[in-house]
């Protein structure tokens, strides 16, 4: 009976782990920012000093898209992006704020379409 009972949780729990192996980790808002921010400097050549200024405004970009999110607050969102976006203006120049949505509204569509993808597999 023990070793039965033994069997099934280590069925259980190498089941748990499988399924937790396959989701891929959200990276968190600090490492998003870096990794944004990054993809922006290569695709635009942005100075370091710009790259400075606006990776803490990604980050909190992030921290409060996943607050939104997880109180399903769409009006949250929304208020986040302009908060950016009015943020960027700040810091970046005017062609350089529509070379930024202009690159990530491209990378949005691109990771949509992996998504997609994955769906269908």
């Amino acid at each position: 009976m023990k070793t039965t009972f033994v069997l099934a949780i280590s069925v259980l729990l190498s089941i748990n782990l499988f399924a937790q192996g396959q989701r891929p980790r959200m990276p968190n808002p600090e490492e998003r920012a870096k990794s944004t921010v990054t993809y922006l400097a290569e695709n635009m050549k942005l100075a370091k000093q710009k790259q400075e200024a606006i990776t803490p405004l990604f980050t909190s970009y992030y921290k409060a898209t996943i607050e939104a999110r997880q109180k399903q607050d769409q009006t949250g969102r929304e208020a986040a992006k302009n908060t950016l976006e009015k943020d960027l203006k700040k810091v970046l120049t005017e062609s350089e704020v529509k070379e930024v949505q202009k690159l990530l509204e491209e990378q949005r569509a691109k990771m949509q379409q992996q998504r997609q993808g994955e769906g269908r597999k």
